[in-house]
Parts: structure tokens; C-alpha cells; sequence
């Protein structure tokens, strides 16, 4: 009866019937043989379930090796995830007859893998960068020195100039000069007399930074053409 106690000297024989109903039928609820409730589902009609994102989540779960731990994010939903501090490292066995770490670089594109021989040198494709300018095409000369566009020569392993007196009746006078800063000339060689309708090569015979060539006519008052071609090669 409702509000009376129930008395049992035995407890481990004291027992309680749950029943639900199915919407038409009361019918009791099962549980299996250790106690725990059975939910069945039907294979044409799945269980769903509802989750509003406001007041419901769902934890997912990593372990540390012994224990189970909620993985975290941040307030945009985004893993938590953070580097081991400075007292905490991580050591990787190689074992050389088995195993290889495989290192890559970028062509600009994709990565690649970087190759060595049988012996673990290093393979490297080492590609020459060539320079080629017309500095000058038929410029005519004056009695006095005019200079070419000033070249930076600190990086190339040759250069030259190629020079062509495009005249053809008077010669001109070139001369190589050389500077430590693109201001304070000197010059790097005797004056060379190109005549009318014919070419040479120019190079300097000391090192500093910057190199260029000067021209004028050989004779004053008696002009000609000169074009100048620079080509270098690191």
C-alpha cells in the first residue's frame, strides 16, 4: 500500500519491476544478465539523435597513454593543440640498416625529395645565370669619353664586352675602366684604337665591383658608330 514500508531480511532478494510504455501498451523494461538495459533499434528506421548546439555537446577523447583525456579547442572550435615544453622532448630510434628520414625542398611548385649518391653526398644541379645586354646600338662619338651603362660584376666568374665600329671611314678609342663604387673611376688598361668596320672583345686585367667601357673618336671632329654588347656568366 502507498506509504507503508517494505521489510525484507533478505536485501539481495528484494526486486523492482520498471515499465514504460510504447505509446499504447504499458510493458516492462529489460535488462540483460548483468543488469544493464537493453535499447534495440530498428534497422529500417535508425536511432537519431537530437543535439542543440546551445546546450548540448559531444566529447571526444585521446589518451595519454593511461588515461582517457577530453580533447580541447579553442572558443572558434579549432584543436587545442600545443608544443611540448622545454623540459619535455621527443626521441626518435633510426636504425640506419632499416629506416630512413626522407628530407624535402621546394622547386617553387611542389616539394621534392632531396637525392644523394651511395656514398649520402649530396646531388646538386647547379644552374648558370647568363647576362646579355646591348648596351649600345650605333651611338655615335664625340671627341670627348662617353660611358656605357655600368655593370656589377661582383657575383660573375667572366664577363666581356663585344664592341663593333658600325663606321665606315674613321676609327674610335675605348677604354676599360673599373670602380669600388660606381662614383671613383680609374682606368684598367691603355686606350685601344677599334678601326671603321671592324669588332673586339673587352675584358678588365684587375677586379673591383663595377666595370664599363668608355668611346670616342680617334680622330677629333671625325666621327663614327659603336655598338656595345655586355655578356656575363656567374
Amino acid at each position: 500500500m502507498p506509504g507503508m514500508p517494505v521489510y525484507q531480511d533478505s536485501p539481495s532478494n528484494l526486486k523492482n519491476q520498471i515499465y514504460a510504455s510504447d505509446g499504447n501498451n504499458v510493458i516492462n523494461v529489460k535488462a540483460d544478465e548483468t543488469g544493464r538495459l537493453k535499447i534495440a533499434t530498428d534497422t529500417a528506421a535508425p536511432l537519431e539523435v537530437s543535439i542543440n548546439e546551445a546546450n548540448d555537446s559531444i566529447v571526444v577523447y585521446g589518451n595519454d597513454g593511461t588515461d582517457n583525456k577530453a580533447l580541447k579547442t579553442n572558443a572558434s572550435g579549432q584543436l587545442d593543440i600545443r608544443p611540448l615544453t622545454a623540459a619535455d622532448t621527443v626521441t626518435v630510434a633510426v636504425s640506419e640498416a632499416d629506416d630512413s628520414i626522407v628530407v624535402y625542398g621546394n622547386d617553387g611548385t611542389s616539394n621534392k625529395v632531396l637525392k644523394t649518391d651511395g656514398n649520402g653526398v649530396l646531388q646538386v644541379n647547379y644552374t648558370h645565370t647568363f647576362t646579355d645586354q646591348t648596351l649600345l646600338t650605333d651611338a655615335a662619338t664625340t671627341n670627348a669619353y662617353q660611358y656605357v651603362i655600368q655593370q656589377d660584376i661582383s657575383d660573375m666568374s667572366t664577363y666581356a664586352f663585344f664592341i663593333k665600329n658600325s663606321g665606315a671611314t674613321n676609327g674610335a678609342k675605348l677604354q676599360v675602366q673599373l670602380s669600388p663604387n660606381g662614383t671613383d673611376w680609374v682606368n684598367d688598361s691603355d686606350e685601344i684604337t677599334l678601326a671603321h668596320s671592324t669588332n673586339t672583345i673587352l675584358t678588365a686585367n684587375k677586379f673591383l665591383k663595377f666595370i664599363r667601357i668608355g668611346y670616342k673618336s680617334a680622330v677629333d671632329d671625325a666621327s663614327t658608330t659603336v655598338t656595345v654588347i655586355f655578356q656575363g656568366q656567374d
